[in-house]
């Protein structure tokens, strides 16, 4: 769903908004949005949406696996070290 949504980064907006106000996230949404962001080659998003997710499920060994990658795209083999 997340990756044909041509509203995106309104929806990512909507989603801080209504997270800051309720203090409710979800780390399955964030993640979604961050693959959608990388299917897109837009990394710098992708990160951020990939380090919400970890902060929400810190245990979830894919979205470090996702944050990685992105790392590594964006910045070449040093980015994942970070």
């Amino acid at each position: 769903m997340t990756q044909n949504a041509k509203d995106l980064d309104d929806y990512v907006t909507l989603l801080d908004k209504r997270a800051e106000e309720t203090g409710q996230d979800s780390s399955i949404i964030r993640r979604s949005i961050g693959k959608a962001c990388a299917g897109r080659n837009e990394h710098k998003k992708t990160i951020g949406q990939l380090r919400i997710s970890i902060e929400l499920l810190p245990g979830d060994l894919d979205t470090h696996k996702l944050l990685m990658a992105s790392y590594d795209t964006l910045k070449g083999k040093e980015g994942a070290v970070q």
